[in-house]
């Protein structure tokens, strides 16, 4: 008698197909989770770094005021001198109040931007890949605004601070006896020391300009692209 087991029946519930190798998640890519890693880092010390000039623009020279009383033993003339090398950096800072204040509040923008980005795209989401990619873009325009800004603000301090160098040398040149000559180097001495200083934050804006474009970069690989695919498109075509 023949088996009729195999045969089709119309009211049994269709066979449930495997879903095809192509559609399962991808697995995440190293270089993209260091991207990520590296971006909550810097996102993290920006904020950081922009909450604490925030501060220091609102109560900074009042802070240094209350910090730095007069010393025992210091003549009337070196105090005269001091209040008059702290009233011209004052000055200064007054005069670049409105620039640094965009500048700290663009800080924490971008920090925000990384910061979040890399956090949802660690999550796999589209949204979040397009904030990193934005935010890089954005980074990369705040840190060579704000070198600009910085060179030109040290530019007009060094001289003051130099200037005062050059006072005290010879305010303190008579009594100094034998160490004259080791205050005449106290000037020469600053100034090293702020080019090694400016060689530094330069070389590191370098830096952080080279990592945001390596991101934008390997953001807009069309194999990372494809790891964010939506019913609408891929990461990238909302930007």
């Amino acid at each position: 008698m023949p088996d009729f087991s195999d045969t089709f029946d119309p009211y049994a519930s269709p066979i449930e197909v495997p879903e095809p190798l192509a559609k399962l998640e991808a697995p995440f890519p190293g270089g993209l989770k260091a991207i990520c890693i590296i971006a909550i880092v810097l996102g993290s010390l920006g904020a950081m770094a922009a909450l604490l000039s925030g501060v220091g623009l609102v109560v900074g020279q009042q802070a240094q005021a209350a910090l730095n009383p007069s010393q025992p033993g210091t003549s009337a003339e070196m105090e005269e001198l001091q209040q008059k090398m702290q009233t011209e950096i004052n000055a200064i800072a007054n005069k670049y109040i409105v620039a640094n204040t965009a500048a700290a509040l663009m800080h924490l923008f971008t920090a925000v931007l990384l910061l979040s980005g890399a956090i949802m795209t660690l999550r796999r989401t589209a949204l979040g890949a397009s904030l990193l990619t934005f935010g890089s873009a954005a980074s990369i325009l705040y840190v060579v605004g704000y070198g600009i800004l910085n060179i030109l603000i040290q530019l007009q301090t060094v001289p003051v601070i130099e200037s005062f160098m050059g006072e005290l040398v010879a305010e303190t040149g008579e009594q100094a006896g034998q160490n004259a000559d080791a205050l005449a180097m106290m000037p020469k001495f600053l100034m090293i020391g702020v080019f090694i200083a400016l060689a530094f934050s330069v070389l590191f804006a370098l830096v952080k300009i080279t990592f945001y474009l390596i991101t934008i970069f390997y953001l807009r690989k069309p194999q990372i692209r494809a790891l964010f695919q939506t019913e609408n498109g891929i990461v990238g075509n909302d930007l």
